[in-house]
């Protein structure tokens, strides 16, 4: 689903619309995060335990590193460096097409999971909530502002890549405080940012392309 397709559209018409009902004004976060999930699911759905365990790992070593930062931040920032280079460089070391790559079927089964989408995106927006929080010392946020930030969905594929320090504090009155009016223009204003810079990247692709040549 991307953000130029009609799917997208209507998508966005779904949330927006019940984000505003009034049984959803309470539950407005909890919302949007069950959207970004269906979101980044609807093209791979079977990448969505890895997602979880993304942010699960995070959250836990988040609270650990707000408690010592010396040992545990380390920690949290190796294991999600440690998700990006397993997908980013496993094809180096296995041979894909292979009937078994390994004969202890989890791994097998790991080894064979595509790239996920915006994989690097959410590994470095993992990091900088722990760097952020921790630094600043700020109290532990609930885990569904931790999914929220990592997985909001207008951002999640394309960017960029938002400062923990600034989004967590603003979450109730950027996400509860917003009028429909508001809203509106937020979505409109990331749409055509959005197509306006999937033009430019097609055109980049289509000047250094004939340039290769």
């Amino acid at each position: 689903m991307t953000f130029t397709s009609w799917q997208f559209g209507v998508f966005v018409a779904i949330v927006f619309g019940a984000y505003y009902l009034p049984p959803f004004r309470t539950l407005q976060i909890q919302l949007l995060v069950i959207a970004s999930l269906f979101f980044y699911g609807y093209g791979q759905p079977e990448l969505l335990p890895l997602l979880a365990v993304a942010v699960f790992g995070t959250y836990l070593f988040l609270i650990l590193a707000l408690r010592n930062r010396p040992i545990w931040l380390p920690i949290g920032i190796a294991f999600n460096v440690a998700l990006l280079a397993f997908f980013k460089y496993k094809l180096l070391f296995v041979e894909p097409a292979a009937a078994s790559l390994v004969s202890i079927a989890p791994i097998d089964f790991l080894l064979r999971l595509p790239l996920p989408i915006g994989i690097s995106f959410f590994v470095f927006h993992n990091i900088s909530l722990l760097v952020d929080l921790t630094r600043q010392k700020s109290a532990a946020p609930d885990l569904k502002s931790v999914f929220l930030y990592i997985i909001f969905f207008p951002q999640l594929v394309s960017g960029p890549i938002t400062r923990a320090e600034m989004f967590m504090p603003d979450q109730a009155e950027i996400f509860c405080g917003c009028s429909v009016r508001r809203g509106c223009e937020m979505d409109f204003d990331g749409v055509l940012f959005q197509t306006l810079r999937r033009e430019q990247s097609q055109r980049d692709d289509l000047l250094y392309g004939v340039s290769a040549l």
